[in-house]
């Protein structure tokens, strides 16, 4: 089972040993850390994001950061997102994502999710689309350039999934139309509503529960989200 634990600079050594080549080092990080190769010390500017570090029972399989691009909580970005050249193709990356995206929506409070990847990197984009990213047009595509090269960047979002309140009628059997009297005048009875009554998602079972039934956790607070970091 793949689970994710705040990044520990034990780490760097292990997640710097999957870029083998500038390609894939600059296809990672953009150039944002330096020249390859770059040292642990280097790596340290991660801390000063939300790193993630994402692992199994065979050790760590995958590494990934957020941040608020615009200052705002309402929205994080993913960034320097890798998995080991050994556990790609797996599905590996695309649980890492969804766990990440769990974390951003259910314990974060994020509204939206975003990400870049270059157009050069077709493994990386078709991956962040399984895990639940879509494309989003710009005016202008950011474009960087690399090695005498020029890279364009695709942009992607995602969104919290909608929950929807639901109205359920509750079935009545029909009124039987009463027969008047001989001679008398026959006066239309007031038609009678329907009652309905509300549900909204049960949180705590996953399932749709009357109101009043349902058990609702107080969510953590964005601080709490983050102290995780």
């Amino acid at each position: 089972m793949i689970r994710l634990r705040p990044y520990k600079p034990a780490d760097a050594a292990v997640i710097l040993s999957w870029c083998q080549d500038p390609k894939t080092f600059y296809q990672w990080t953009a150039g944002m850390l330096g020249d390859y190769p770059v040292s642990e010390k280097d790596f340290a500017f991660v801390e000063s994001l939300m790193p993630f570090t994402a692992f199994d029972e065979t050790g760590i399989l995958g590494f990934f950061t957020l941040r608020t691009p615009r200052g705002s909580p309402e929205e994080l970005r993913f960034g320097f997102v890798i998995v080991s050249p050994d556990r790609r193709g797996t599905g590996c990356g695309k649980a890492m994502l969804r766990l990440g995206l769990k974390f951003a929506f259910e314990l974060y409070g994020a509204g939206r999710a975003s990400l870049g990847v270059f157009e050069n990197n077709p493994a990386a984009y078709f991956c962040y689309k399984a895990a639940g990213f879509h494309d989003v047009v710009l005016d202008e595509p950011e474009r960087y350039h690399i090695s005498g090269e020029e890279w364009t960047c695709r942009e992607l979002a995602a969104e919290p999934p909608r929950r929807r309140n639901c109205i359920r009628p509750i079935s009545r059997p029909p009124a039987e139309k009463p027969r008047a009297e001989p001679g008398s005048r026959y006066k239309k009875p007031r038609k009678q509503s329907l009652r309905g009554f509300l549900c909204i998602p049960d949180y705590s079972s996953g399932t749709m529960a009357p109101l009043g039934q349902v058990s609702l956790q107080e969510p953590q607070s964005r601080q709490a989200a983050a102290s995780m970091t």
